[in-house]
């Protein structure tokens, strides 16, 4: 986002155009990995659904990096699932890299996120970690741990404010103190991804691809 300002100024597109252009890149990524999993036409139906919620029009037009966080971390997902799958280590490696941009984009739940998803799939395949090769995560932090270093030493008090404030005492002491009732973020879902939510809601995981697609949704 930084660079949209510096290349196009202070305005309203420098703001919203990154959140457009990963939009865009994860509808690319949503054709590519639906067409190597299930073919040509239902990766065509895939991006259809995909560019018609609600929400994905929504935050793909704001001036806010949640997109660019939901491509990286879906591009970490749907690469490392790949490499499992096609036992190539280059997808692997690509979505490690993924994750460590997921990672500089908004902090440690770039990895997190990811790693729930497929971890939970893998058990559901009864599949071990050892499938997703642990020893290359390395190339996550190589691109994404510099960055943070170098704040870090130039900013001492940065580590302690970003992960204690903004993330451990955000989550473990409610930091915003915003109150609502259990039934609000199932209800967002559904509203953020209707009508197709329906369908999701109304279809039982069968297979391999069944199950994948349900797991990365829910962590989108």
């Amino acid at each position: 986002m930084l660079a949209s300002h510096r290349l196009l100024g202070e305005n309203e597109l420098a703001s919203r155009l990154p959140s457009a252009l990963s939009a865009l890149g994860l509808l690319g990524l949503i054709w590519w990995f639906a067409r190597r999993w299930a073919g040509t036409p239902r990766a065509w139906l895939a991006v259809l659904a995909l560019a018609t919620c609600p929400g994905f029009v929504l935050w793909g037009r704001r001036g806010v990096p949640d997109m660019c966080f939901c491509l990286w971390t879906s591009g970490c997902t749907c690469l490392l699932a790949e490499g499992v799958r096609s036992g190539r280590t280059r997808w692997l490696v690509a979505g490690y890299a993924c994750g460590g941009l997921a990672l500089l984009t908004k902090g440690p739940l770039g990895l997190v996120l990811p790693g729930l998803a497929l971890g939970a799939w893998l058990a559901w395949e009864r599949r071990g970690p050892r499938a997703l090769r642990p020893w290359w995560a390395a190339v996550a932090l190589a691109v994404g741990l510099p960055w943070y270093l170098l704040e870090a030493q130039r900013v001492p008090e940065f580590l302690p404010h970003f992960l204690g404030r903004c993330h451990l005492q955000r989550y473990l002491e409610g930091l915003h103190r915003e109150v609502r009732p259990w039934w609000s973020v199932p209800l967002s879902l559904v509203g953020l991804g209707f009508p197709w939510s329906l369908f999701l809601a109304a279809r039982r995981p069968r297979d391999e691809l069944d199950r994948l697609a349900t797991l990365s949704l829910i962590h989108i």
